[in-house]
């Protein structure tokens, strides 16, 4: 195998693992099947299709033709770019790994993570407080949610300022989160227990807010 390949290859595997892709045949050379690694806009909305590019040197090209041949070849998936930088000739290391993605996507998915980290010590008190009034499944359902979130790093910023959310795997796995839970928010706000009215008024305040960024 060659040094490129082989490069290549280590590339693929790590970004189909890091963000959950299905890794396509032939790294992509097959014409029904483009790209190096995509996930399914069927499954989730934050569905991205990847092209990596690796390199020894210094510097990689990024140009405006590489990027439109992403957006044309990611079809209904979100185009992603990613770029790798080794260390040495034997693949012993990583200078950097990043990703290049439209900044209307990050946004978007920023913003989702964002209302998650709203959202998440408010759904964990209604867990503890199980008010009577609530369905005891929008409860159950509730934490499902949480005891997920339990199993990746919290990044829940506790200062006055919107927290920084920069790490591109971390992002959407908050935004992943922010779409379960939405739903069992609404839920609750619709039903509106009497016995927390202070939690179902923040938690309507979040789910406005998400509407005024859509």
């Amino acid at each position: 195998m060659s040094l490129n390949k082989e490069m290549g290859d280590q590339h693929e595997k790590h970004v189909a693992e890091k963000l959950q892709m299905r890794q396509t045949r032939g790294s992509g050379n097959q014409w029904r099947d483009p790209m190096d690694g995509r996930h399914n806009r069927l499954d989730t909305e934050w569905a991205y299709a990847n092209d990596g590019k690796s390199t020894l040197k210094k510097s990689v090209g990024v140009s405006l033709g590489m990027w439109n041949k992403a957006v044309e070849q990611a079809g209904g998936e979100r185009p992603l770019l990613t770029l790798r930088f080794y260390k040495d000739e034997r693949l012993s290391g990583v200078h950097a790994d990043l990703a290049v993605t439209d900044l209307d996507d990050f946004a978007e998915q920023r913003e989702a993570a964002v209302r998650w980290e709203q959202a998440r010590p408010l759904m964990e008190k209604l867990v503890r407080a199980r008010p009577a009034s609530a369905r005891s499944t929008t409860l159950g359902s509730l934490a499902r949610v949480l005891a997920v979130v339990d199993e990746i790093q919290a990044f829940i910023n506790e200062g006055t300022e919107p927290p920084v959310v920069s790490d591109a795997h971390e992002v959407q796995e908050a935004a992943l989160l922010w779409k379960q839970a939405k739903p069992t928010i609404e839920a609750i706000v619709n039903k509106q227990p009497r016995c927390i009215p202070v939690l179902v008024d923040l938690l309507r305040r979040v789910l406005a807010q998400d509407r005024g960024t859509s």
